[in-house]
């Protein structure tokens, strides 16, 4: 941290995603219930926000040294991941709708 607030323009770029919007993350539950609970979705919602809070703690912090700190969704990556194990695609995708619609996102 010190080299990037020894910059001309310190920053920060915390890739997250908008995945965050699918819930709150579970502070007192973090491990789903030791997995018996689990959906991933939901866990890689949980982690986005972890990221997003990250990049504002930093901001926060070291913001008065200059650090700039941007949380940051890409965008959607087309890649085969939902190719393993015994889902395929609309399965895998049914998942992150189910969760928008839980949580009131359209």
């Amino acid at each position: 941290m010190e080299k990037a607030l020894a910059s001309r323009t310190p920053r920060v770029v915390v890739v997250s995603s908008s995945i965050h919007r699918v819930g709150h993350i579970r502070w007192s539950d973090c491990n789903f219930n030791d997995g018996k609970s689990y959906q991933r979705w939901l866990a890689y919602g949980h982690s986005k926000t972890a990221n997003a809070l990250m990049a504002l703690s930093l901001a926060e912090k070291l913001g008065s040294r200059g650090l700039l700190a941007f949380p940051l969704c890409p965008g959607t990556c087309y890649t085969n991941l939902s190719a393993h194990g015994a889902d395929n695609y609309v399965s895998f995708a049914a998942g992150l709708t189910e969760m928008d619609n839980i949580y009131g996102n359209k």
